[in-house]
């Protein structure tokens, strides 16, 4: 693929991505995406291919477009330092000069211990969490990264390993939500390459004379899984010393693969939709908790995978997993089941065949530390099986309750302390009010609501029903003692909130 080619596919690939209407070749213009994205630059051959297409982009398309290359020094090898301070050198100084301050340049490095033995997942937690921070700091929501689809086949062989579902097997999306929540902040990976071969990035970077470094440790098979992949790819399958194997064949599998749960995800969206725009389905943000009408017909109008999908994406904002993706995904094995009829666990049964084949009435059953109240009745104007589930966290194991989360201390009235997540679910943060000085520098706590607060809520038994049930956050002074409920708008008048009090239900999966 040459150049032209290259930059004509990047540009498409923009177009598709933000909607955005066919170039017009006649004023050779394209309309604006956002005014300020992020790059991740590793100095690595494809996240430099990215940046220089980028700021090809700027130059002829948008040139008040402010771009933030971030670079994570991970201190794990010694080149890694003089790696940064390079690409920091580099743009401060020749970029800069043509730039000004519309591309700039951030080097964080971390200096937390990375687990050797878990070196790959590690690094990359870390990683996120400081690009996160960083995006935050800069305004900026969309950051974009240079996987192309070498990457893809890698990831699609790896988890082929792991017996993935469908969708893992897809890969990475072009648009997808970053992996760390922030109050303040949704943001979006952007992959505008993941249709480019590793061949093309290498033969445009040194078309146009490109500069970047090769990290030798992506050549260590004994390190990461993921290097054993790209060396199995790379020597074993391009060469064809694999009888019956080749990268062509792989690449279609895995196309057909991305086709299909593409199709998947347009008919889960369409349902997720319908529901929520008729009112269907809802989510409550004081007891954290979803509610969800399904007609009978969807069973006939959807397949078990999209309703399972549609549970799956729609659940996660009020579970406290920790894991969710895995957990959900080990339903089969996993799930804890409780009905007035005795089921058997099917093995490989999806989640909607166990909700169709639930008796009428009532049911529970447990998944991703959530209840799910099933309650399926015949719907007397259209005689079909409807099902109402309610989906909200569930007990806590005494073994392991979720552990109570100390505010920053507040030093002066109305200004608030620094945000916590709590749960997986909750972002919180709170501030003295002039009237509530007694709060200041003394330690608040914020907890989930217990058996034993029953005592002092014995005059009001139906907020303990609902605090019990729920499982909701309260938030405690420093003898224990609940001081509020954060996410409730109507309590009395001893658990009106004393503080300003703010809070953030995690972003949606989709």
């Amino acid at each position: 693929m040459n150049i032209h080619n290259i930059e004509i596919k990047f540009l498409l690939s923009l177009q598709q991505l933000f909607r955005l209407p066919l170039i017009n070749q006649v004023s050779n213009s394209l309309p604006k995406f956002p005014n300020r994205i992020a790059v991740a630059l590793s100095g690595g051959v494809d996240s430099t291919c990215l940046f220089h297409l980028l700021l090809n982009y700027k130059k002829s398309y948008q040139p008040d477009l402010q771009i933030s290359a971030i670079t994570i020094d991970h201190n794990l090898r010694p080149e890694s330092k003089y790696e940064a301070e390079s690409l920091h050198q580099y743009i401060s100084g020749e970029l800069h000069k043509e730039w000004g301050d519309t591309v700039r340049h951030e080097t964080i490095k971390i200096r937390s211990t990375i687990n050797e033995n878990q070196m790959e997942r590690h690094a990359r937690d870390l990683r996120h969490q400081l690009i996160a921070q960083t995006c935050q700091k800069l305004g900026v929501d969309r950051i974009f990264m240079g996987h192309h689809l070498d990457d893809q086949l890698e990831t699609f062989l790896l988890r082929l390993s792991k017996n993935s579902t469908i969708f893992g097997l897809a890969g990475m999306q072009p648009v997808s939500k970053f992996p760390v929540n922030l109050p303040n902040l949704d943001l979006k990976i952007i992959r505008p390459m993941l249709e480019f071969r590793k061949q093309d990035i290498y033969d445009y970077c040194k078309s146009n004379g490109l500069f970047w470094f090769e990290d030798i440790s992506n050549n260590d098979i004994s390190l990461t899984p993921r290097n054993l992949y790209r060396h199995y790819l790379r020597v074993h399958i391009d060469k064809n010393n694999i009888s019956g194997l080749n990268k062509d064949e792989i690449t279609k599998t895995f196309l057909r693969t991305v086709e299909y749960t593409t199709h998947v995800q347009d008919r889960v969206k369409q349902l997720r939709s319908t529901l929520f725009t008729i009112g269907l389905a809802s989510y409550d943000n004081q007891s954290l908790s979803l509610k969800l009408n399904l007609p009978g017909h969807i069973f006939h109008e959807y397949t078990p995978l999209e309703i399972d999908r549609f549970i799956y994406e729609t659940v996660y904002k009020v579970s406290p997993s920790s894991n969710y993706h895995d957990t959900f995904t080990r339903f089969n094995s996993t799930a804890e089941i409780s009905t007035r009829s005795s089921i058997d666990k099917n093995q490989g049964e999806s989640f909607t065949s166990k909700l169709t084949r639930y008796p009428l009435g009532k049911s529970k059953f447990t998944l991703v530390l959530c209840n799910f109240l099933l309650e399926k009745y015949v719907n007397k104007q259209t005689g079909s099986v409807d099902c109402y589930l309610e989906v909200f966290k569930g007990k806590e194991f005494t073994r392991r309750p979720t552990p109570d989360l100390q505010f920053g201390t507040l030093s002066q009235p109305l200004v608030f302390c620094d945000w916590l997540f709590y749960d997986e679910r909750l972002h919180v943060r709170v501030a003295c009010t002039t009237g509530s000085e007694q709060y200041l520098n003394k330690k608040l706590y914020i907890s989930s609501f217990r058996a034993s607060d029953g005592i002092a809520l014995k005059k009001n038994k139906m907020l303990k029903r609902f605090a019990l049930k729920y499982n909701i956050p309260v938030i405690r002074d420093e003898y224990k003692k609940i001081v509020c409920f954060p996410t409730l708008e109507n309590v009395p008048a001893d658990y009106r909130p004393k503080l300003i009090v703010e809070c953030k239900t995690k972003s949606c999966f989709f």
